[in-house]
């Protein structure tokens, strides 16, 4: 079973917090192709091993990749659901990297995401994340796991009832004060110096925390309901404003800016100012990786999506309505921009507040866009008008 309930993507619902809140992050989402294992019906976690990308997911499946856009299955040897994978570079006796993905009571090992190995987890329970210390494996689920190497493991005692989902170290020589960190159930976390002994913070919410990330001063967790939560040390939690209802699944810090994805996609350059971008993935994110080049995100039916790297000079700041001028005829929308508003290879578009895109229309000799409006039928919609390092949105009703 997958551990997350996830919605559907509503892209009218980012388009709106664009119009009244905030920025819209301008990332260059790109869908790739993965049609290479048809039986694949959802990609739980990724990760870049500094070579490749591994994705895992249901049914037991394995994909990889040298840039993002070229995939190739692999087996795995199981059927589980495989939730989160983790890389060590030096995990081994030998010093040589390995892969560990854990899933509904199973672990497996890899020295390059190809060749498998199903390792004893000494449990039936759920495993729902798994990362490298530098010196041992730590999965949580329905209890905690340590190994020293990815194939002896040892259960911990958590004390806490609740399902935990992400656990995450951070060096403390860096000032992240608990080395690590795992949130789950009820608002739970959990902060640990050693992946043994467990103690009990408060987070100030009840809400499932699904993700974590340690962006070098602060740690960020993520989960249902929109909600993020910042800690200088893993133990005093502040609730931040993401201007979000919908839930989000996984967060990374990528140097200088965090991005979460989930029912939909975030950006922050410090956890605290968040700003709605759109991937144009059909389906809800399970989990974003970033390789030092471009991010990289996988969901549900086999879904892979890809972005550059979004300079700070490419995130649009949202103009009032006073820049947008409006006329209406029985079967146009005119829309025309304050030359100080416009920009190249700009194009106007109405959506439905179900996402669908109902009619687009580029700039017209006379300097305006003339959007059809004759076959839309009553009700709400939305206005956007974008380029490359633009967006305005607005919303608008037709009583016809």
């Amino acid at each position: 079973m997958g551990r997350r309930n996830f919605k559907t993507w509503i892209l009218a619902a980012l388009l709106l917090s664009c119009a009244f809140t905030r920025a819209s992050a301008q990332f260059v989402w790109t869908m790739q192709d993965t049609s290479i294992q048809n039986s694949v019906q959802s990609l739980y976690s990724v990760v870049w091993t500094g070579s490749q990308l591994v994705a895992v997911g249901f049914p037991g499946t394995v994909l990889t990749s040298p840039d993002g856009v070229n995939w190739t299955a692999h087996s795995s040897g199981s059927t589980a659901y495989l939730q989160s994978i983790t890389w060590a570079a030096s995990s081994t006796d030998s010093g040589a990297g390995q892969l560990v993905a854990v899933g509904n009571g199973t672990i497996l090992t890899s020295p390059d995401g190809v060749n498998w190995t199903n390792r004893s987890s000494g449990i039936t329970n759920n495993l729902n994340s798994v990362t490298w210390t530098g010196g041992q494996y730590v999965a949580v689920g329905d209890g905690i796991l340590t190994s020293p190497d990815g194939v002896t493991w040892t259960s911990r005692t958590s004390g806490t009832t609740a399902y935990l989902e992400s656990v995450i170290w951070a060096d403390p020589s860096e000032g992240s004060g608990a080395e690590l960190v795992a949130v789950g159930g009820n608002g739970t976390i959990l902060t640990s110096s050693d992946g043994v002994t467990w103690t009990h913070r408060t987070s100030g919410t009840l809400e499932y925390l699904y993700s974590m990330a340690w962006m070098d001063t602060q740690y960020v967790a993520v989960g249902a309901g929109g909600t993020i939560l910042t800690s200088p040390d893993g133990i005093t939690w502040t609730g931040q404003n993401s201007g979000t209802p919908y839930a989000l699944s996984s967060v990374i810090w990528a140097d200088s800016q965090l991005v979460a994805v989930g029912d939909v996609v975030l950006a922050s350059p410090d956890g605290v100012t968040w700003t709605p971008a759109t991937s144009g993935a059909p389906n809800d994110l399970n989990s974003v990786t970033w390789t030092g080049s471009q991010y990289v995100a996988v969901g549900g039916s086999n879904t892979i999506v890809t972005s550059p790297e979004a300079p700070t000079a490419l995130v649009s700041r949202f103009r009032t309505q006073n820049a947008l001028s409006l006329q209406w005829t029985p079967t146009f929308l005119s829309a025309t921009l304050q030359s100080s508003a416009s920009g190249e290879n700009m194009r106007a578009a109405i959506y439905s507040f179900s996402g669908k895109k109902m009619v687009e229309s580029s700039l017209s000799s006379s300097g305006n866009y003339l959007l059809p409006i004759q076959a839309l039928g009553r009700g709400s919609y939305l206005l956007e008008i974008s380029g490359p390092n633009s967006r305005i949105v607005q919303p608008f009703n037709l009583a016809q």
